[in-house]
């Protein structure tokens, strides 16, 4: 289940046959169309284009039934295009909008595969998710294309569906919005090892510094999908299901991550102790108020009970000397006991009995809430423990080394923010030419299209 679902597509029903409508999307009232001018061979394949959808789920379908489906509104498309009739009609404008969507779908499915096939493992991604990571990035590029595309070629076409423009504006922005998104998300895994399970600043500013990354910059980028998502929420007609989704992804979820982000540059580059543990504290508790993201934060709580501060195992006997190492220190938080009791699964001292933490079980009880599995299940995985292991190591640093100040003043803390960097679209132009049809630019000229 992801959001795009959740747009009013569909084809409009034909006077000739009741029957035949898109049930993609639910509560969206029936209107009249009436192919007249279309030929036989037309009418048939809209009516088979039709029944296809309604089989269709492209929550559950292989990428194989995804390209089947790209493959079957591509042909719609140059189809109509080709025919002479006036094709500027909403079956065309449909047909573009869910082909865009496919385009869409295909990227999610390869960022979740690439990420679900790697989130438990403590090594870089693999030549095959790095390829895979690339390959979703080439279809958001193609559905940012499609849309501009559509715009050019369509704005002055007033269809009968009137939520078209709205659609066409929300998946444009959101594209846009998640096309930065997951470059935070495949940075901040590219830091998975030195951040956990090998840390230690010298192996941080390495890992930083050789994937040319830094936190102040993925803050930033983090922050610009925050203020555009807020912008989104207020698109006209927008339906209160993406509406109700929109604020959670903004104001928990962007909100948490700007400031987990903050709070390592503070702690790892900047060595403000006191604002690093503000900064991660209040990431917490805006997860722990969230109506997604409260039970998965609470199962990984459980294994921390019992667990007392820092001990004086963690450090030498040159704490007490002024003239102590800061990197050494900050180094001898490896953190592999806490992260071992908020593992997947953990046990309770107090019943003897086990916890387990099912991601499954968790992500399915939030996906009518928050239709996005990736987000769910990264979250679930690496994003909530990292919160936890972090809290850990700034403030027991703090607690034992540094003894700053700490805040939990909102106001504070947001002046804390540097301004964001607004999402900027890449894509790829699409073109249609005369005898050979609708495509990406890059193919066009060899007639021949990307699947």
């Amino acid at each position: 289940m992801y959001i795009l679902n959740y747009l009013p597509l569909k084809y409009e029903v034909n006077t000739t046959n009741n029957n035949n409508r898109n049930s993609l999307v639910k509560n969206v009232k029936n209107t009249t169309f009436t192919s007249n001018n279309y030929s036989a061979t037309l009418q048939l394949e809209r009516e088979s284009i039709i029944n296809h959808l309604k089989s269709y789920s492209p929550d559950t379908n292989s990428s194989s039934d995804i390209f089947n489906t790209i493959d079957i509104l591509l042909n719609f498309s140059n189809d109509l295009l080709s025919s002479g009739n006036n094709t500027k009609n909403s079956d065309l404008l449909n047909t573009l909008l869910l082909l865009a969507k496919s385009y869409h779908q295909q990227a999610y499915n390869l960022l979740f595969n690439a990420y679900s096939s790697t989130i438990n493992t403590t090594v870089p991604p693999n030549h095959n998710c790095n390829n895979s990571w690339q390959r979703s990035t080439y279809y958001i590029k193609l559905s940012l294309g499609l849309l501009t595309y559509i715009n050019q070629e369509y704005n002055c076409f007033a269809p009968s569906n009137q939520n078209s423009m709205m659609v066409i504006k929300f998946m444009f922005d959101y594209n846009t919005i998640y096309q930065q998104y997951t470059v935070i998300l495949l940075s901040l895994y590219k830091l998975k090892d030195s951040l956990i399970e090998n840390y230690s600043q010298d192996n941080l500013q390495k890992s930083t510094e050789g994937n040319g990354l830094s936190f102040q910059m993925l803050a930033k980028l983090c922050i610009g999908c925050y203020n555009n998502t807020l912008e989104l929420i207020n698109l006209p007609s927008l339906p209160l299901k993406i509406v109700n989704f929109l604020k959670i992804l903004a104001n928990d979820y962007f909100y948490g991550l700007i400031e987990l982000l903050l709070a390592l540059q503070k702690f790892e580059i900047e060595n403000k102790i006191g604002e690093s543990v503000s900064l991660i504290n209040d990431s917490i508790s805006v997860f722990e108020k969230s109506s997604v993201f409260q039970k998965i934060l609470f199962s990984k709580k459980k294994g921390l009970d019992g667990l007392s501060t820092v001990t004086s195992t963690l450090f030498n006997s040159g704490t007490n000397n002024n003239n102590y190492n800061t990197k050494l220190f900050k180094s001898k938080l490896k953190l592999s006991n806490l992260k071992d009791r908020i593992s997947t699964k953990v046990q309770n001292n107090n019943n003897n009995n086990t916890v387990v933490t099912n991601t499954n079980s968790i992500s399915k009880t939030y996906f009518d809430m928050f239709p996005d599995t990736l987000i769910l299940n990264t979250f679930t995985l690496f994003i909530s423990e990292l919160l936890y292991l972090l809290q850990y190591r700034f403030s027991n640093y703090n607690n034992t080394i540094s003894f700053d100040l700490v805040t939990n003043d909102k106001q504070q803390l947001r002046k804390l923010w540097p301004t964001g960097k607004k999402p900027q679209s890449v894509s790829i132009q699409w073109v249609y030419k005369n005898g050979v049809g609708l495509g990406p630019i890059d193919n066009i000229n060899e007639k021949k299209y990307f699947f």
